[in-house]
C-alpha cells in the first residue's frame, strides 16, 4: 500500500511539472483526428463514440481511442488500445509503446473522458501532443482548454456541447 501511494504521489508531482511548461497555442485548422482517452472502468459506450464521430464527419482511421482500467480485467474489448497502472513506471515514465504512440500522435482534439481520480489518465493528458485538449471536471482547468462539466452519463449532452464549442472555434 505504502509503494501505490509513494508510485501516485510521485506521477502526480511528475504531472504538475508537465503542466507547469510553457503549452503551445491552439491552431485553428478544422478537425481532422480526434483521441479519445477514458476510463474503461467508468465508461464503456465505445459504439456511441464512433456513430458521434461519423456525424462529425471522420473516417474510423481519423479517431482512436486509448482505455484505462485499474484492474486487468477489462470486459469491453473493443477499444483499440489499453493501459493499466503496470505500464506506467513509478517515475512516470511510459513502458507500453502503443500508449507512448497514442501521446505522441498530434491529434487535433483529445477527449479526456474520465472523471475518477487517475493520477494516470492525468499523466497521459498532460504530455500528450494533442492540439485541443477537452475534458470533464472543471476542477481540472489547468489540464484541458476546454473543459465540459457534465455528468459522465450524459455523453449526449457532452457530444451536442462539443459539437458546439467546436464550431464556435472554427473547427468544425
Amino acid at each position: 500500500m505504502f509503494l501505490k501511494r509513494f508510485r501516485e504521489r510521485f506521477i502526480q508531482n511528475n504531472t504538475k511539472k508537465l503542466l507547469a511548461l510553457p503549452q503551445e497555442d491552439v491552431r485553428t485548422s478544422k478537425v481532422k483526428t480526434i483521441g479519445v482517452l477514458l476510463n474503461a472502468d467508468e465508461f464503456s459506450d465505445y459504439e456511441g463514440f464512433k456513430t458521434y464521430f461519423k456525424t462529425l464527419g471522420l473516417q474510423s482511421h481519423n479517431y482512436k481511442f486509448l482505455a484505462f482500467s485499474a484492474t486487468e480485467n477489462l470486459e469491453h474489448p473493443q477499444w483499440d488500445m489499453y493501459f493499466y497502472p503496470k505500464d506506467i513506471s513509478w517515475r512516470g515514465q511510459i513502458k507500453n509503446p502503443e500508449v507512448d504512440a497514442f501521446i505522441q500522435e498530434k491529434f487535433d482534439v483529445l477527449i479526456a473522458y474520465f472523471t475518477e481520480d487517475s493520477p494516470e489518465l492525468d499523466l497521459i493528458t498532460a504530455i500528450s501532443k494533442a492540439n485541443l485538449k477537452v475534458g470533464l471536471s472543471p476542477c481540472k482547468q489547468d489540464f484541458y482548454h476546454l473543459a465540459i462539466a457534465v455528468d459522465i452519463e450524459e455523453i449526449d449532452l457532452f457530444k451536442h456541447e462539443l459539437k458546439k464549442y467546436l464550431t464556435v472555434l472554427n473547427k468544425l
